[in-house]
């Protein structure tokens, strides 16, 4: 078996057929919650709410049964469905078929959530997981720290420092890996990863105003995709907003923009 920055550095996410295989990968580990159901196209995850995951929305033939599907398996277990996200590829975004499909969701009152004021993101970018020696040079995982997770809090108010869905990243909390970078003893910003079977995602990067410009994101960055490249994981992804200064902060440090999710919320009283 290959060590793992050996498969990092020749593993390319690049054609249509892996694309879809990390879409349906991003689906099955990253929405919190079971699979309890088969969908065209996805699955069904029950968090607090029922939310539909679908990772080939192109490949969909009939989106009213697909809605009235995910609301039927919602109701049976006396919830209500909480929206549907579907992850496709950007050349797809714009297809007749996830064209039909966002109507549809309006229509029974499930519109899309669009820009930085929603909150929801837009853009999955990816990286291999590399592996940076220097990178835990400036970073001391720090988690159990009260400092750190009142930097947390600060950080989640600043909604353009915030990569993904950050009500997810919120109730997910006690799964995160947590690096602090420290400078003259003193918490200067932080990163933290959700970790899944063959990537971890970037859902926070955090530094202090003062301190930024130093090189600190950018160590704690790479602290990321070097933990990830240690335990064997392939790939570093960051879920971000198409106008957010963090894309092209990510696309810096190598990250591409390779998938888009489409998150549809349920309005008030669907």
């Amino acid at each position: 078996m290959l060590p793992p920055h050996t498969i990092c550095d020749n593993y390319v996410m690049t054609d249509q057929a892996n694309l879809a295989f990390l879409a349906r990968q991003l689906v099955l580990t990253e929405l919190p919650g079971e699979e309890v159901d088969t969908l065209p196209g996805g699955c069904l995850v029950q968090g607090q709410q029922l939310w539909a995951g679908l990772w080939a929305p192109s490949q969909i033939e009939d989106a009213e049964a697909l809605i009235k599907q995910a609301q039927a398996a919602a109701q049976k277990r006396s919830t209500t469905l909480g929206g549907i996200v579907a992850v496709t590829t950007p050349a797809d975004e714009k297809s007749p078929v996830v064209q039909e499909l966002s109507e549809a969701l309006y229509i029974y009152g499930y519109p899309r959530a669009q820009g930085l004021s929603s909150g929801a993101p837009e853009l999955i970018q990816v990286q291999p997981a590399m592996q940076h020696p220097a990178a835990y040079e400036l970073a001391t995982a720090a988690w159990q720290d009260e400092a750190v997770q009142q930097m947390y809090q600060a950080a989640a108010a600043e909604a353009d420092q915030l990569a993904g869905l950050h009500w997810w990243a919120q109730a997910a909390r006690d799964g995160l890996d947590v690096v602090l970078a420290m400078q003259h003893q003193a918490p200067v910003g932080m990163v933290a990863s959700l970790p899944g079977e063959l990537f971890s995602r970037l859902v926070l990067l955090w530094v202090k105003p003062e301190a930024r410009g130093a090189g600190i994101g950018r160590a704690l960055a790479a602290a990321v995709g070097t933990d990830a490249a240690l335990k064997g994981r392939m790939l570093t992804t960051a879920w971000t907003h198409r106008d957010g200064k963090l894309r092209y902060y990510f696309n810096k440090l190598g990250y591409d923009d390779q998938l888009v999710a489409l998150v549809f919320i349920a309005e008030e009283g669907s």
